[in-house]
């Protein structure tokens, strides 16, 4: 929700530090900073710890860092040239939060999105299909970690197979218009 919220927003105060919060969670043996934005309550990691970076310091770095891919996601859609990629480890969406959050990425223009989801007996892992215009749906066996957070592996090879697919569909289509499955014969 608080992804489509934002898209439809414009992303409105993404990167502004009254709506920034910076918290820190264990990774290992040390604390890593996150950032997440308190109106949409999107988090992200950093990748930095605290033992390397004064608190004050990273709360500027990442105000700045957010306000600079806020910035870039907004060019990049309005751009179109790019598939936008979603998926979440936790459930596969309703019908209706997928429908949503696809007309959230098309408001800026005829971009296409790629959402990943759990296989199933007739979607094995590595399918991609085209659901609608704009919209693909990939399905994957498993994410590195478990619904419950439990962590399962590697998924890259999957994640590969499912990339490449999706941008060779992409840009077969992309000659006829952007992001819609041609025609079938």
């Amino acid at each position: 929700d608080g992804l489509c919220t934002a898209l439809e927003a414009d992303l409105a105060g993404i990167g502004e530090p009254e709506q920034t919060a910076l918290d820190r969670h264990p990774d290992g043996t040390r604390m890593e900073y996150w950032t997440r934005d308190t109106r949409y309550a999107l988090a992200m990691r950093t990748f930095a710890h605290e033992d390397t970076v004064p608190f004050d310091e990273m709360t500027r770095r990442t105000t700045v860092r957010l306000r600079y891919l806020r910035n870039k996601l907004l060019t990049d859609l309005a751009e179109g040239n790019k598939i936008f990629v979603y998926r979440n480890m936790f459930r596969n969406l309703e019908e209706v939060e997928l429908n949503r959050l696809h007309a959230a990425v098309r408001r800026y223009g005829d971009n296409v999105l790629l959402y990943i989801k759990f296989e199933d007996s007739a979607h094995p892992n590595g399918t991609v299909e085209w659901a609608q215009p704009g919209l693909m749906v990939a399905y994957i066996d498993h994410f590195s970690n478990s619904p419950t957070d439990e962590p399962l592996g590697d998924a890259f090879p999957s994640y590969l197979t499912i990339c490449r697919s999706a941008f060779r569909m992409w840009t077969e289509n992309r000659s006829t218009s952007l992001g819609t499955p041609a025609p079938s014969h």
